[in-house]
């Protein structure tokens, strides 16, 4: 099994910037990656705010292609994620 993502619809741009939103919902993997290639040419941060669980975390995995994001989180886990980046 994996973790599930929802994306946000509608995401934010400022310039050449974009925001874009979602939530995640662990099955008890503890991680998962998020595509981002075809909303971002350059991640610039990535956030995670989770729903009880303070040892949550996200991060850009930037080791070769495609462009991702990584949540690492406690089994189960449930929350919200944001990348903020140049859009593509």
């Amino acid at each position: 099994m994996a973790m599930a993502f929802t994306t946000d619809t509608r995401p934010t741009v400022l310039g050449n910037l974009v925001l874009i939103t979602g939530t995640y919902d662990d099955d008890g993997t503890r991680s998962g990656s998020i595509l981002l290639s075809d909303h971002f040419s350059k991640l610039l941060h990535v956030g995670v705010a989770s729903h009880g669980d303070s040892s949550a975390t996200a991060y850009i995995h930037s080791a070769g292609s495609p462009l991702s994001m990584t949540i690492s989180c406690a089994a189960n886990g449930t929350g919200n994620w944001m990348a903020l980046g140049i859009r593509a």
